[in-house]
């Protein structure tokens, strides 16, 4: 299988200037707690995505399901707060953001065949896959115009925020790309996954710690601080997804993403220690996955921990992210993003989250 090539690709010009047992806790759903979510904004997101075709419209009200953590438009509020107390981003900028991810997740969800999302039918399974690929373009396209129209920024930040936006969607196509070349790839080693994770999943955090930053602050300095947060809690977060894959109640399938072949961090850790007769590694190399194969691959895991292990080190990440994030905002981290740091801290490092039966 395809392999990460050790010389690297030119990189995307830097904008910065760019429920639980008693047993075994298992791990929060960050941004779900009562009063900590930034509350959507529907009639927005149908005006960014309004079209003069009454079918396209009746497609949208359909298709905006509702919506997932919103950790990065809270992220993004919670810092221009600190940053200008009495002032807000423009609500059009947050849900572009917003849209940007959706976008992102309407094209994964074709790639990995995945039935659900968010507890609903893939957009893929309502109305086939040709309609939601153009529609997730058509979303993509709409995200830009908006940037590009929000008159409450000056000339210049749209420029700034166009780019941005662009080189975000540009980065997560990347680890998109890099992700689907290496499905099956048990030689991927850790660091790989790690470039992997820092194109896929850091890249909307750095876009949400740049949309505070180039209204409110312009400080080089503080942005170096809140892109090593955004990297290091981007990458924190995607490991959060691998493990979650192992659990119900998150509105997907259990072992999603084994079933498509991903090299998840669990996965990636697994195959440094598991034998050659290992089922994981068995079925990974033969590049399909069945049924039988599931109902084995948990108990395989946790011959080797490696789903304890993923948690330590999601653990590390979130750390170093919370560090920088310190220094970024010398008067404090606010409670709200104070929260989504002690979700992720819901199981003792080290402690393996309850590995749910395949369905």
């Amino acid at each position: 299988m395809a392999s990460i090539e050790t010389e690297k690709a030119p990189a995307v010009p830097n904008l910065g200037y760019l429920r639980r047992r008693r047993s075994v806790p298992r791990i929060a759903n960050p941004g779900r707690t009562s009063g900590e979510r930034v509350p959507t904004q529907p009639k927005i997101q149908a005006e960014i995505l309004r079209s003069p075709y009454d079918a396209v419209n009746r497609l949208t009200d359909q298709a905006l399901v509702p919506q997932g953590k919103r950790i990065r438009a809270l992220i993004s509020v919670e810092i221009a707060r600190e940053f200008q107390p009495k002032t807000t981003i423009p609500l059009s900028l947050i849900e572009a953001m917003e849209l940007l991810q959706y976008f992102t997740l309407i094209h994964d969800d074709i790639i990995d065949n995945s039935p659900q999302r968010r507890g609903f039918d893939s957009l893929w399974k309502r109305f086939g896959r040709d309609v939601a690929l153009l529609y997730g373009d058509f979303v993509h396209a709409k995200v830009t115009a908006s940037v590009a129209a929000t008159r409450a920024v000056s000339v210049r930040d749209r420029l700034s925020l166009i780019a941005a936006y662009a080189s975000a969607s540009a980065s997560i196509q990347e680890g998109q790309m890099l992700e689907t070349l290496n499905l099956f790839n048990v030689n991927l080693t850790e660091s790989e996954y790690i470039e992997i994770a820092r194109a896929k999943t850091s890249s909307l955090i750095r876009l949400a710690v740049y949309l505070p930053w180039v209204l409110f602050s312009n400080d080089p300095a503080i942005l170096d601080q809140l892109n090593q947060f955004a990297e290091s809690f981007g990458i924190a977060f995607q490991i959060y997804n691998d493990i979650i894959d192992f659990q119900d109640g998150h509105g997907k399938r259990t072992l999603d993403d084994l079933r498509s072949g991903k090299m998840t961090l669990p996965v990636v850790l697994h195959a440094q220690l598991a034998s050659s007769s290992d089922p994981v590694l068995r079925a990974y190399g033969r590049g399909t996955v069945e049924v039988l194969d599931l109902e084995q691959f948990p108990s395989a895991l946790k011959t080797t921990n490696a789903v304890g292990r993923a948690y330590g080190k999601m653990m590390q990440h979130l750390s170093m992210g919370e560090k920088a994030l310190e220094a970024a905002l010398p008067s404090g981290i606010s409670g709200r993003i104070e929260n989504l740091f002690r979700a992720f801290r819901s199981v003792k490092i080290g402690e393996e989250p309850r590995l749910q039966e395949c369905q």
